[in-house]
């Protein structure tokens, strides 16, 4: 079957006449995120007019399309049986076919399959460009009261406890800002581990249905973010922006001598060690452990 046949775009002739190649393009698109008002009018007439629309998944796509009243637009998928190959669409660009990408929501490549297409694109020469969209991952961002200059997405946190502490260790020792996303039924185990990694004073913002309804953010401490509405009643889809630690770190002698200076109080191991993780910003688990490298020495 020609490309022209795949695609449903008819080849249009002219005598004997010799037509200039058409020139094929992939084009991310950007699609709302919650509220369909925020797609831009270039991202309408990109959809309108693409030959072929990639989509994560056809039946998303396939409303964002019915709310345009565009009818009869080719849509294939990146997922499920009927999934068509990054490969196959790279021929479909280079045989002149402006091809339209889009995810569920957002912006194409974060979090989703987008970048396999844009790579085999760019592997055989084509173009590629863009229509820039909502993104949850820089509206979060933009919520934020604290420094975000430096920052790393890291997509979703891993499902399993404990790569994802190892992971939320890492994170915090790089001392710049972690973006990530979460799923309603694992934030508030995502939250406690953050506390326990991070301290419970260390600030965070979480937010959920950005651009909807029912949209709400929060800036604060991560204990008083475990103890909010927003994770003892999850729903929605959320995002959390870590704040870096702070770059002026305390050399390990300074950590020392105040562990000291607290140890002659007498608290006890529990009061010492979190007293140590909030005046300091170390996390209660190392501060723990410093309290009983320490306490034997004495």
């Amino acid at each position: 079957m020609r490309l022209e046949e795949e695609l449903g775009v008819a080849a249009s002739h002219s005598g004997d006449a010799v037509e200039e190649p058409r020139v094929g393009s992939l084009v991310l698109v950007g699609t709302p995120i919650g509220n369909l008002s925020d797609l831009s009018e270039r991202a309408k007439h990109t959809l309108m007019s693409a030959d072929c629309l990639v989509a994560e998944d056809t039946r998303n796509a396939k409303k964002l399309l019915s709310h345009l009243g565009i009818k009869g637009k080719k849509t294939v998928s990146l997922y499920g049986e009927r999934r068509v190959e990054a490969r196959r669409i790279a021929e479909w660009v280079v045989s002149g076919q402006v091809v339209a990408l889009t995810s569920d929501a957002g912006m194409p490549g974060v979090s989703d399959p987008g970048g396999e297409v844009v790579k085999e694109v760019r592997l055989v020469g084509a173009k590629v460009t863009v229509v820039p969209g909502p993104s949850a991952l820089t509206s979060a961002i933009a919520l934020c009261d604290f420094p975000v200059d430096d920052f790393r997405f890291v997509g979703f946190l891993d499902k399993v406890a404990s790569k994802r502490r190892e992971s939320l260790k890492a994170f915090r020792d790089s001392q710049i800002a972690t973006v990530a996303f979460e799923a309603p039924h694992r934030i508030a185990q995502s939250v406690a581990d953050i506390k326990e990694i991070y301290g419970e004073n260390h600030r965070m913002l979480l937010a959920k249905e950005l651009t909807k309804l029912y949209e709400t953010s929060l800036s604060a401490s991560v204990g008083e973010i475990e103890q909010s509405e927003m994770v003892a009643l999850p729903r929605g889809e959320y995002v959390m922006v870590i704040s870096a630690l702070p770059k002026q770190v305390l050399s390990p002698p300074e950590l020392i001598r105040i562990f000291g200076l607290l140890s002659d109080l007498n608290l006890g191991a529990k009061a010492t060690s979190d007293l140590l993780a909030n005046l300091t910003g170390i996390s209660k688990n190392d501060a723990y452990a410093l309290y009983q490298v320490e306490k034997s020495k004495r």
